[in-house]
């Protein structure tokens, strides 16, 4: 949804956001700020999303790090992956 629109609208889901995150409990705020802060890039930046996927896969295949790194990274992968949409064909209408 979030990469779908732009100006007021994304300005509108990013306020949202921080309102939802300032509600959350810890645990879930953390994961929320994380997404909070990849939307602001996304949206600073188009193409940050695949360049960041990139390299946080290249990261994970050559790397040795700890195992909670590791985690820590492959969460934050998900998470730019989430933001993929894939435009529905008439098809499946």
């Amino acid at each position: 949804m979030f990469a779908r629109n732009s100006g007021k609208d994304l300005d509108k889901i990013l306020e949202q956001t921080q309102i939802a995150i300032d509600k959350a409990e810890p645990e879930a705020a953390a994961v929320g700020k994380k997404y909070l802060k990849i939307m602001k890039l996304i949206k600073a930046d188009d193409s940050f999303l695949i360049k960041e996927e990139d390299r946080i896969a290249n990261l994970l295949k050559k790397s040795k790090m700890s195992p909670e790194k590791r985690d820590d990274l492959q969460k934050t992968l998900n998470i730019l992956k989430s933001f993929h949409f894939k435009p529905v064909s008439r098809d499946e209408l």
